[in-house]
């Protein structure tokens, strides 16, 4: 299985994964035209796409994929060929199971449990204070790690940023510390770790691999935009 990153950050959210001739997108935060070299201009190899929660850099562009035959689960858009997600209601399309897990950001947000075609496990979560699940049997983990609470406090002691804006970023974004923390506590089954979503001002990114593959010995990488990455051999 490979995963595309056609974007991660507040710029706009997009990702395909991908085995053999078939592909699930997350997120429809990025055009589509932006989307489709990522599946060689063949919307046939779209099974569906999934959608996290409404904020635009995640759900902004979900009309246009809609509007070119894609099903997209998700809960802001009604159309003739979108379809509403539910809490632990399984989404079964074609060979893709995912199972939305409702996260805990300022408005209603899930993640998903994926098994692919070939039985392999993934967790997607981004845009969440937490992830409030034990989960076992995950192979790959694609979770938001958006800023490291020592550094954020700091800045505020700094005067580099407002208490304000410093606390909605730790009411509706995941730590590095409780991305770690739940991590080291589901990994049984952990092959590769994909941190998402690190914010530009807030987030380490060279400390947080680094910590990571020592704390958990599996190969982790940064969601850089453009990037591919195999996800197991």
């Amino acid at each position: 299985m490979k995963l595309k990153v056609i974007g991660s950050s507040s710029l706009g959210n997009g990702y395909v994964l991908e085995e053999g001739d078939t592909s699930l997108v997350i997120e429809c935060g990025a055009p589509l035209k932006k989307m489709l070299p990522f599946i060689d201009f063949d919307i046939e190899k779209v099974s569906c796409a999934v959608v996290s929660h409404s904020h635009g850099d995640h759900s902004g562009y979900i009309k246009q994929y809609l509007e070119r035959g894609i099903t997209v689960y998700n809960n802001v858009f009604k159309h003739y060929n979108s379809v509403n997600i539910e809490h632990n209601k399984l989404i079964k399309h074609d060979s893709w199971n995912i199972i939305p897990l409702k996260m805990e950001h300022d408005v209603e947000c899930y993640g998903f449990l994926i098994k692919s075609p070939l039985g392999v496990t993934a967790l997607f979560a981004t845009d969440t204070f937490s992830i409030p699940y034990n989960i076992k049997g995950v192979n790959h983990a694609i979770i938001e790690s958006n800023f490291e609470q020592e550094h954020l406090d700091n800045k505020q002691v700094d005067h580099k940023i407002n208490h304000y804006l410093a606390s909605r970023i730790e009411q509706s974004h995941l730590s590095y510390e409780k991305c770690k923390d739940w991590l080291l506590n589901n990994n049984d089954s952990l092959e590769t770790v994909t941190l998402i979503h690190l914010s530009d001002s807030n987030s380490l990114a060279n400390k947080f691999v680094a910590d990571l593959q020592e704390s958990l010995c599996v190969p982790v990488e940064i969601a850089d935009s453009n990037k591919v990455f195999n996800l197991g051999f």
